[in-house]
């Protein structure tokens, strides 16, 4: 294996097949990123056996081969050297030859056998999602996915699936933690085309590196294979491997409609939200939200540190009630209300013990439920 490549194209496939690569696992090959010359190009792949990643970027090839080589130590190496052309060797004593035409570097490798490869499945029939879509979906419901220390593989992911409504058959994201849901539907032309049968259940590791991909803009093509979801933008092939367990039934917790309804102008909101927290800790999370169809006001207490008060105006719908005394925890509303688009946000409520109904008219189709605190 011998080739020369620019560097910034090499750096961000390696900064990519790094991101996918298991960190602390007992098998060094899945720290590694196998590199193969072949022809006018390298292929790059990476692994962690849940997601892999492959990316072909053209260079000059002396030789073919193949060797897997730490992704980290090789990405430092390109993050350090400044030089426009790398030229990568193959050498004896297991040992590869690196070198910016300043410094040179010989990086140990594993043996090519050793890594565990998943090639592109053929004959996979494509459906083309703009990025944009994919970034707001992903941005609107990932908050909510716990990590597999915290809450187990129930709700480690994004759960998708197709929705029939108003005649027409939408894409829709769901995420829980147990104590709040996120949801958006989307238009998606062309969706009808994939088989999402009962839905399928995309790890939050797995969405992250979509999301990634999608941030460069443009679209992005998806298919389903068994129990993988393929997705494809330029020369780059992202195959994760889907959870298989079964997501929550969620549809019965979604409230009909709500009884009182408040409208809060997002930004003073989020400003503050972001006071309250400062009184927050692991100990005492619970904000108090004192609520009429005027004014709302928020309570921050915590008894090791102090209080903050504050009153927002509101508009108010439905139902005449006196007062309604309610405790959230302040971060999962900044969660839900930081990615939405709306001027004005909509705060529903059936009583004290169900939860908060989050929507904005400028977020159509997109909802986020949190469940109140007991005080």
């Amino acid at each position: 294996m011998e080739f020369k490549i620019k560097r910034d194209p090499f750096l961000k496939s390696i900064s990519r097949a790094y991101s996918v690569t298991e960190k602390g696992s007992n098998m060094p090959i899945l720290s590694t990123a196998l590199i193969s010359s072949e022809e006018d190009h390298i292929k790059i792949f990476a692994t962690d056996l849940e997601i892999s990643f492959q990316e072909t970027l053209p260079a000059e090839v002396f030789s073919e081969g193949s060797a897997a080589i730490p992704a980290k130590k090789l990405l430092e190496i390109l993050r350090k050297s400044k030089g426009d052309i790398f030229h990568v060797k193959k050498e004896e004593n297991q040992r590869v030859f690196i070198s910016d035409g300043n410094t040179e570097f010989k990086l140990a490798f594993l043996p090519p056998e050793e890594f565990i490869l998943t090639a592109e499945p053929e004959q996979l029939e494509y459906t083309e999602i703009e990025a944009s879509d994919l970034r707001e979906m992903i941005k609107k419901t990932i908050y909510n996915v716990s990590s597999v220390e915290e809450m187990g593989y129930k709700f480690s992911g994004i759960f998708v699936e197709k929705k029939e409504k108003d005649n027409d058959i939408f894409l829709r994201f769901v995420a829980t933690d147990g104590s709040r849901l996120s949801l958006i539907d989307k238009k998606i032309p062309g969706i009808e085309a994939i088989d999402l049968k009962e839905g399928i259940f995309v790890p939050k590791k797995g969405m992250v590196e979509i999301n990634k991909m999608a941030q460069e803009g443009g679209s992005a093509s998806i298919a389903l294979k068994d129990r993988d979801l393929i997705v494809k933008k330029d020369n780059r092939v992202l195959i994760i491997r889907l959870l298989d367990i079964k997501f929550p039934q969620y549809e019965n917790a979604l409230p009909k409609e709500s009884k009182f309804l408040i409208k809060i102008e997002r930004n003073k909101f989020i400003d503050a939200l972001g006071r309250m927290l400062i009184f927050t800790t692991d100990a005492y999370r619970a904000v108090i939200f004192i609520i009429n169809k005027e004014k709302i006001e928020l309570i921050s207490t915590n008894p090791e540190l102090g209080e903050a008060h504050e009153k927002i105006d509101v508009e108010s719908e439905g139902e005449e009630i006196e007062e309604m005394k309610i405790a959230f925890n302040p971060k999962f509303f900044l969660d839900a209300i930081q990615p939405m688009e709306s001027k004005f946000v909509n705060l529903g409520f059936i009583d004290k013990e169900r939860p908060c109904i989050i929507t904005g008219d400028e977020d159509p189709y997109y909802i986020s439920l949190i469940m109140p605190m007991r005080i």
